[in-house]
């Protein structure tokens, strides 16, 4: 779990006109009123479990990212739809991944693994939508 706070130094939203100092210069270009850093997710959440039996393995994997509270205030004029999409989208979001692997002798192991099993749409950065859901064959061998 990571827990961060991120501010400006300098941030102040109360100006008239033309923003003359650096707090209201980046004041002016969040698209957030309070003073958040942009590109930020306040709380990030990964778990990893995975279980064997014998020669078969398991594993889920989640990953969690609150809201995205602030971007640069022109995306939101010049990328259609963008304002919408994260109205509506205001929760952050939760990915999960799924695994399987059989390994069938010391050095040799194959796997399936689901990403994005519930096929959510989410959006890491501002306008670029993520992977949709994939299955994924994977051979591994060690030397």
């Amino acid at each position: 779990y990571t827990y961060i706070d991120p501010t400006f130094d300098e941030f102040d939203p109360d100006f008239e006109g033309l923003p003359e100092t650096q707090g209201q210069i980046n004041a002016a270009n969040s698209s957030l009123d309070e003073n958040f850093l942009k590109y930020r997710s306040g709380h990030l959440v990964k778990v990893d479990l995975e279980s064997q039996w014998k020669s078969f393995s398991f594993g889920l994997e989640s990953f969690y990212a609150s809201d995205m509270e602030a971007i640069d205030a022109i995306f939101n004029i010049i990328v259609p739809g963008l304002k919408r999409f994260r109205e509506e989208n205001d929760n952050g979001y939760n990915i999960y991944n799924f695994r399987a692997a059989y390994r069938f002798a010391e050095h040799y192991k194959i796997s399936l693994i689901l990403n994005n099993a519930f096929n959510l749409e989410y959006s890491v950065r501002p306008g670029l939508m993520d992977a949709p859901r994939n299955l994924t064959a994977r051979f591994d061998v060690e030397f």
